[in-house]
């Protein structure tokens, strides 16, 4: 026979299956290398992108930092009353980290439901793209984009204890 076909089930090991395959002597050609291809291209791509998250989420910090060192300066008299009338420095700190948490919470919260709005949009163009490429066959999914209730909780836990951590040197200033 010139060529057979192997068929693996889904969910199977297809490395072990060529592996096996070509120890026998024969040679394969199956998407086990283009998978190993595309999977570290995307890798690369997502390392990319969260490299640049993190330098954008440190700018954002900056920022943070920075408006709250304005609004300490520009509430000095508040924060002298405050003292005045027998607020604790631990009250005070609480008062500025309170502001920056309550900051990453709203912004957190607002950037979410913008990323979900833009997600179904950019689902579809993404989805015909995709069956472009499959030419003609359907998608085993129906949504590209996936927001686990987890991912949400956690995107907006972070928010809040990066704000919060920015906060902390114009708290201690105030």
């Amino acid at each position: 026979f010139p060529m057979a076909e192997v068929w693996v089930t889904p969910g199977g090991d297809l490395a072990g299956a060529v592996n096996d395959i070509e120890a026998m002597g024969f040679r394969t050609q199956s998407g086990l290398k283009w998978f190993k291809s595309a999977k570290t291209e995307v890798t690369l791509i997502a390392a990319g992108l969260n490299l640049f998250a993190f330098v954008a989420l440190f700018v954002s910090g900056i920022g943070i930092t920075n408006t709250l060192v304005t609004s300490v300066v520009e509430r000095t008299r508040e924060i002298g009353i405050l003292k005045a009338i027998g607020a604790t420095r631990g009250q005070v700190l609480g008062i500025f980290l309170t502001e920056g948490a309550a900051i990453g919470l709203l912004g957190s919260a607002i950037g979410l439901l913008l990323a979900r709005l833009l997600a179904i949009p950019a689902d579809g163009w993404v989805h015909q793209l995709i069956e472009k490429q499959l030419m003609g066959e359907k998608m085993l999914t129906t949504t590209i984009f996936i927001f686990p209730v987890w991912l949400s909780v956690a995107a907006i836990g972070f928010a809040v204890v990066v704000t919060a951590v920015a906060a902390y040197y114009p708290a201690r200033r105030a």
